[in-house]
């Protein structure tokens, strides 16, 4: 009987660094407990065989029930773009995450 043999090659690399975007952001107070606040946040980056970037878009109300405590609702759209081109490997990492979320919030 002939044997079969399979070769399986992982290559991993971990990197954690803080990654700057530019980004904009607005609060205004329609009524005395009521914050309506938008921001952008975007940012992109090609280093070598790397090219990549992250978007951020948010949308959200609150109300503050005290000083430091409030709640609300907003929406949410994330995007991660990643692509690598490489003479024995081309890939490319795409997240995206949109919706609605509630919060409650603390501050001090």
């Amino acid at each position: 009987m002939g044997q079969n043999q399979a070769a399986q090659t992982v290559r991993q690399r971990d990197f954690l660094a803080p990654l700057p975007t530019v980004g904009l952001f607005g609060a205004w107070s329609p009524a005395p407990r009521i914050t309506v606040n938008a921001r952008v946040d975007y940012m992109s980056l090609s280093l070598g065989d790397y090219d990549g970037g992250v978007t951020n878009v948010q949308a959200g109300i609150s109300y503050a029930l005290t000083d430091h405590f409030d709640f609300g609702v907003m929406y949410r759209f994330v995007d991660y773009d990643l692509t690598i081109e490489k003479d024995a490997w081309t890939g490319d990492l795409s997240y995206d995450f949109q919706g609605p979320a509630a919060f409650i919030r603390a501050s001090f």
